[in-house]
């Protein structure tokens, strides 16, 4: 049956209805669009990308991409304060801390979320400075003591600084940039030493600091000697040893209980130089020894006779194998009738001149060899014995056969001699090498003709050759080359060929050196240094630069090219006590000449590039008023003529050799007629008939009038000696 409309029409009704209210009460539907994520930052640059340690805080400019605001930069991995400059550039705040000390730190930005992240990173180096050594306190402990807290004061110091005992670590206390404290334990001070304390930065970069010397001591025990133990009034300067235990580099001797000037021989062996004023008159002085925070020894006697032998002089000191006899002069004091000359310890007919002077004579047996013999003066009637042994010199007889001089690479070039016309000839294996080094070299020869020794600044050596009698060939003398401290300079040999002193310049953190002593083996040249050297500075406290020995052998001229003119006595090698300041009051002096009788020196002024301000000067040997002369384009290099007449200069530019007669009592310089001749570095052939000049790669070969002077080229052309510098030294 089919429903009807009605139906259908109710029905209809009640459905929309159902459909409208389910229509009303279905929950609504609400669309949220997600946040845009932060770009990972993109870090290409930093400014100051590196720094030395220990400076003040600063702001850190970081350049890139993608920086976002609340982008952070990070030090070593921790944020420090940052401000966003844009979207390419932040700067951030690192602090004073944040640099103390040295390493190297990662740097990095960190954009937030959402996204963002953190960049590559870029490392900041951070240097450590060099640290400088001022002092240390305390400087010294007497050994055995108890550990103790050092204190060190300098610069440059940083949190990770370390103090070095010896060269080894301690533990450290970083106290400021300029201190620090380090752990000194008992063990490091149970014996006496000299310790050397410095600094030690680590790296980046970084460095040590030069050291400072802490000195652990021992008291002076034992039984104490002197020697010599007694002196003659009126004697010279001498060296003074005290004998005993337990000396340090601290310890100094006392005279009537003032400080002499004192070196360090060994732990049981004092030198201490002793003026000609402390033995002017008759008694008895009394000797100690000192060494601060240890205490002072029991004083010895030390006699000074008021009427002893003293032996001052000798005139001649040198004469030619092969000589005849000849009466000997010898200056001194005390002298009597009953006063004997004694000659290699045997007896010589002596006559009493005064109390000043003796004459002694010398057979012509005596005179045969060359080498050396030593002379004293003894006094039967109780004047003793004089104290100082005196050299007599035996030379060589005729002119020298052989010449040497160094080249640029400091090679020695060497000429055998002609005898009649003075011309040189390249000797068979010339040039000789030493060190292949262009950095300082100087030259001194055996006066014997056994050896001849070069000291090269730059290897720190002494080059040491025997020289053959009969070709004039060097061969290398068996242990050379001879270590030195740092820098020789200069090197001289003393006449009688027993010593040579080596003089060692500054070099920049360097300590000043001095001179040092060396004793040579008379049968194979080898060399022994000193005990006590090097013996320091001239006597204005400046340190000498060119050595020249006196013909006697009993003085050292050192000159300073800072300082005066310093003058040291020597006594058996031993460098003794300053006998007198000499010298310009200006700098530059390059050196000096002395005459062969030791009564005047001369010394030679020369300030680099400037040729007008060059002077030579005439100084008393033993002190005393001194004239200086202006010279004509400078004095460079100069050599004094072996009869003391004539003195010649040579200028910088290699291209002049000035010639002028000395009168020695009007203490005045003449130019010789003719002068300026052709030529730079002059050199004297040690009979006085030759003079050769050194100038661009040639020698030239002169022969000097011995009335005028006058010096008159030979006719052989100059010889080549390529790259050839410095003076000229000769072998009989």
């Amino acid at each position: 049956m089919r429903p009807s409309r009605k139906f259908l029409t109710v029905f209809g009704i009640i459905g929309c209805a159902l459909w409208l209210w389910s229509c009303q009460t279905a929950t609504p539907t609400i669309v949220v669009s997600a946040p845009t994520p932060n770009p990972s930052p993109s870090f290409t640059s930093m400014s100051p990308s590196s720094s030395v340690a220990g400076g003040a805080s600063f702001n850190l400019a970081i350049t890139g991409v993608n920086f976002v605001p609340g982008a952070t930069v990070l030090w070593n991995g921790s944020s420090r304060t940052t401000t966003f400059v844009n979207s390419t550039q932040l700067t951030a705040a690192i602090s004073a801390t944040d640099i103390a000390a040295g390493g190297v730190f990662p740097v990095t930005v960190s954009n937030p979320s959402p996204g963002g992240g953190v960049s590559a990173a870029i490392i900041y180096t951070l240097d450590n400075p060099t640290p400088i050594l001022t002092t240390i306190s305390p400087s010294n402990a007497e050994a055995g003591g108890a550990g103790f807290t050092l204190t060190v004061t300098g610069s440059d110091f940083v949190p990770t600084s370390v103090v070095q005992w010896s060269g080894s670590n301690h533990p450290t206390t970083f106290v400021s940039g300029t201190q620090l404290t380090a752990t000194i334990p008992a063990s490091d001070i149970a014996v006496g030493a000299a310790i050397a304390v410095g600094v030690s930065n680590p790296g980046p970069a970084g460095g040590s600091s030069g050291t400072q010397t802490f000195m652990v001591t021992t008291p002076p025990s034992g039984t104490f000697s002197l020697s010599p133990a007694g002196r003659s009034a009126g004697a010279q300067a001498f060296n003074l040893t005290v004998n005993g235990t337990n000396f340090s580099q601290l310890s100094s001797v006392l005279w009537n209980g003032s400080p002499r000037v004192t070196t360090l021989a060994s732990s049981t062996q004092l030198v201490a130089l002793i003026t000609a004023a402390d033995v002017a008159n008759g008694g008895t002085a009394q000797v100690s020894v000192s060494t601060p925070g240890v205490g002072t020894s029991p004083s010895l006697n030390f006699a000074i006779n008021g009427s002893g032998v003293v032996l001052n002089d000798l005139v001649p000191f040198r004469v030619a194998a092969g000589s005849a006899a000849f009466s000997l002069v010898l200056n001194g004091a005390g002298f009597t009738s009953a006063s004997t000359v004694r000659w290699n310890g045997s007896n010589l007919p002596t006559t009493f001149v005064s109390s000043t002077q003796l004459t002694a004579a010398i057979p012509a047996s005596d005179l045969v060899a060359p080498g050396f013999s030593q002379v004293t003066v003894t006094d039967s009637g109780g004047g003793g014995s004089s104290t100082d042994t005196w050299p007599f010199l035996i030379g060589p007889p005729g002119m020298a056969r052989f010449a040497y001089v160094l080249d640029t690479s400091n090679n020695v070039l060497g000429f055998s001699i002609d005898s009649a016309s003075g011309g040189l000839t390249r000797l068979s294996g010339s040039p000789f090498p030493t060190a292949t080094s262009t950095t300082g070299a100087s030259l001194t020869i055996d006066r014997l003709g056994r050896f001849l020794y070069v000291s090269v600044y730059a290897a720190n050596s002494i080059f040491a050759f025997s020289i053959d009698s009969s070709t004039g060939g060097l061969t290398s003398v068996p242990g050379s080359p001879f270590p030195t401290l740092t820098g020789p300079s200069s090197i001289a040999e003393d006449p009688t060929g027993r010593f040579i002193y080596v003089a060692f310049s500054v070099r920049s953190g360097i300590a000043p050196l001095g001179i040092a002593v060396y004793t040579v083996n008379s049968s194979t040249g080898a060399l022994t240094v000193v005990g006590g050297s090097p013996f320091l500075g001239t006597t204005t406290g400046g340190l000498p630069s060119a050595l020249t020995i006196g013909p006697s052998g009993r003085y050292l001229y050192a000159a300073s090219p800072t300082v005066s003119l310093g003058t040291y006595a020597l006594n058996s090698g031993a460098f003794g006590a300053p006998a007198f300041s000499a010298g310009l009051s200006s700098p530059f002096i390059f050196g000096v000449v002395v005459d062969p009788t030791e009564s005047y020196i001369c010394e030679y002024q020369f300030q680099m590039g400037i040729d007008s301000d060059a002077f030579l000067t005439l100084v008393p040997a033993r002190g005393g008023a001194k004239s200086a002369f202006w010279v004509l384009n400078s004095a460079f290099s100069v050599a004094l003529h072996p009869s003391g007449k004539f003195v010649y200069a040579g200028n910088s530019a290699g291209t002049q050799t000035q010639a002028y007669t000395i009168d020695l009592a009007a203490k005045t310089l003449t130019a010789v007629l003719g002068s300026p001749f052709t030529g730079g570095t002059p050199s004297i052939e040690p009979t006085g008939q030759f003079l050769y000049s050194l100038s661009a790669n040639t020698i030239i070969t002169y022969t000097i009038d011995p009335n005028t002077g006058f010096l008159t080229a030979v006719a052989a052309p100059p010889v080549v000696a390529s790259n050839a510098q410095g003076t000229i030294v000769f072998s009989p």
